[in-house]
């Protein structure tokens, strides 16, 4: 009788001392991180705002310019990405340069009620060593509050 509770603990255990190789798709990466704000933070239902991602690589780390920065927001976002992602690359490099935000334009749809919603998404890049010569997909989890007045 004891056989059958014995094997999912094993299991359970073997799962959570599994050490993550895969740093560079957790939200709490020592490579990066990112900082997600609106502009405008307040819009009419129809308007379009703008996506400000800002990086903060570490000491070392840069973020590649190919493949490029993406964002997608969550199916629950009452709106649509209007138009291409911007974006300051350093030519000499091919990396983005961190000191100023990545845009992407995003409307919200027309008819979305009035008060405060909260747009999340995923914001995927590549971080890279100067140093070390690799790179590592990151992926981290955003979200943003914004008010719709009438």
């Amino acid at each position: 009788m004891k056989a059958p509770v014995f094997l999912p603990a094993c299991l359970l255990c073997a799962f959570l001392w599994t050490p993550n190789t895969q740093a560079g798709l957790t939200a709490d990466n020592r490579y990066v991180t990112v900082n997600a704000a609106l502009a405008p933070d307040t819009v009419r239902s129809g308007d379009t705002m703008q996506v400000l991602l800002t990086f903060h690589p570490a000491a070392g780390i840069h973020i590649a310019a190919e493949p490029p920065v993406s964002f997608s927001p969550d199916t629950a976002f009452p709106g649509a990405l209007a138009g291409p992602i911007s974006r300051t690359v350093d030519t000499a490099s091919g990396s983005l340069v961190a000191a100023f935000p990545v845009r992407e334009a995003i409307q919200v749809a027309v008819g979305t009620a009035p008060g405060i919603h909260y747009l999340r998404g995923t914001v995927v890049c590549f971080c890279c060593s100067d140093a070390e010569k690799w790179c590592t997909k990151f992926r981290q989890e955003v979200s943003v509050a914004f008010v719709v007045t009438r």
